[in-house]
């Protein structure tokens, strides 16, 4: 009768680690879910930003630095894709 009181025993044991870690699990996904939206409004928010600075809007003077930074990239862009344009030609 022991033995099997204790086999019961592990079994509801196993049973609730099971669902623990069905939860966990199902938490986990959530967390990523809720992280991958900050990340996507976070984007949101930067794009806004720039294309208020393109259109000639001031900010702080550290979005004012962000700002030269992007704009030194874009025109890095630029000069690359007209590079290629014209390893394309030859």
């Amino acid at each position: 009768m022991a033995l099997l009181d204790k086999a019961k025993e592990l079994a509801v044991q196993a049973k609730e680690k099971g669902e623990e870690a069905v939860a966990t699990g199902k938490l986990m996904l959530k967390i990523k879910d809720e992280e991958k939206n900050l990340k996507d409004l976070e984007w949101q928010i930067g794009k806004f930003i720039v294309e208020k600075l393109d259109d000639g809007q001031e900010f702080d003077q550290r979005v004012m630095d962000y700002y030269g930074k992007v704009k030194e990239s874009k025109q890095r862009i630029a000069d690359l894709k007209e590079e290629q344009a014209q390893v394309g030609d030859n």
